[in-house]
């Protein structure tokens, strides 16, 4: 291998392609983005966020359903894998379980400095339905 090759160092501004694709509701794109992400690195919960979050938008619940579950299991004091996977399960029906991811999630976010507004939403989310 040559030594200046970098596979890695491109990630970003793949990431950053994704995202952008997932904003402008391109999600198969995004979707496309994020799996290769994850061939050439599937220990970061952000693509995983990422293509879970694409994955629901699209309608692919079980498979986004995965996607958050992975990701949480990779930083498992991240609320925001906890909180998507909760409102992935209330779209599936399941409310019981999702409000216990929700409430799971707002436990998080409290504790996490920073994601005070995350948490508020959350509450808020809870509180409507």
């Amino acid at each position: 291998m040559h030594a200046a090759y970098e596979p890695f160092k491109d990630n970003a501004l793949i990431f950053a392609t994704a995202a952008a694709l997932l904003r402008a509701g391109k999600l198969d794109d995004a979707i496309t983005l994020c799996d290769y992400l994850l061939l050439r690195d599937p220990t970061r919960p952000e693509y995983w966020i990422a293509g879970g979050t694409a994955r629901m938008q699209r309608g692919l619940l079980d498979e986004a359903l995965v996607s958050f579950q992975v990701a949480e299991a990779g930083d498992e004091k991240n609320p925001v894998p906890v909180m998507l996977r909760g409102l992935c399960l209330v779209r599936q029906g399941k409310e019981v379980a999702g409000g216990i991811a929700l409430r799971k999630a707002v436990a998080l976010a409290d504790a996490r400095p920073g994601c005070e507004w995350l948490a508020a939403s959350i509450r808020e989310h809870l509180q409507g339905r």
